[in-house]
């Protein structure tokens, strides 16, 4: 079978940086706390590399309204 995957990307318009990094985004738990949740957010080589070190095969990769996409299969 195949799969989608998507990350948040540099690419975005949100984001100036030009390389992957770390960051925290205010996330509503369904009591209304508000926590923060961890993102990575991906420069699209990095998320290339990963794909490419991982057990799955990237069939297709792209970016596309800011975000990286890959179509995955098995290895």
């Amino acid at each position: 079978g195949r799969a989608v995957v998507s990350a948040w990307s540099t690419e975005h318009d949100r984001f100036d940086a030009t390389e992957g990094f770390d960051t925290t985004v205010d996330w509503t738990l369904p009591g209304g706390e508000r926590v923060g949740r961890f993102y990575h957010i991906y420069d699209p080589a990095e998320f290339r590399a990963d794909l490419d070190a991982s057990a799955l095969r990237a069939v297709e990769t792209f970016v596309s309204s800011g975000n990286c996409y890959a179509v995955v299969g098995p290895g």
